[in-house]
């Protein structure tokens, strides 16, 4: 059964979380693994959706304009 409750879950179950820039649209996915190392892996995913956008600033045009949506893993794949 999904849960999603934690940023572990998330990568346990296979899922992404996606970041655009709402100032010059780059999109990218985060590094889960890298988050796991600052934030741990029992971080709420609550936290996460309320918070990690403006902890984060574009790779290209470094403002801070930053979308963080939730991606889950297709079925079969």
């Amino acid at each position: 059964m999904r849960t999603n409750e934690t940023l572990g879950d998330i990568i346990d179950e296979g899922d992404h979380l996606h970041a655009t820039c709402s100032n010059c649209g780059k999109n990218y996915y985060l590094d889960l693994e890298m988050l796991v190392k600052k934030l741990e892996r029992g971080r709420s995913f609550v936290w996460l959706y309320g918070n990690l956008a403006a902890k984060l600033s574009c790779k290209d045009c470094k403002t801070k304009t930053i979308e963080v949506r939730f991606h889950p893993k297709l079925n079969g794949g």
